[in-house]
């Protein structure tokens, strides 16, 4: 298993607080699942950092797209 060491920024966690606060407005729990499903899918993609799918349909960069 490859256990990436990573961490999640100042201005990504700030991000994070903001999207997390405007979902608040309308629904508390939802912003609560938001986060936790945020911090999950951070710690599986540190321990399978190739997980996803390429979709050179969608853009020429050179990244991944996880549902």
């Amino acid at each position: 298993m490859n256990d990436l060491e990573r961490e999640i920024t100042s201005k990504a966690y700030n991000d994070i607080e903001i999207i997390s606060d405007y979902i608040a407005k309308d629904n508390k729990s939802a912003a609560t699942k938001f986060v936790r499903l945020f911090n999950k899918v951070f710690k599986t993609l540190c321990k399978h950092p190739y997980l996803g799918k390429s979709r050179d349909d969608f853009t020429y960069l050179d990244v991944k797209f996880l549902l």
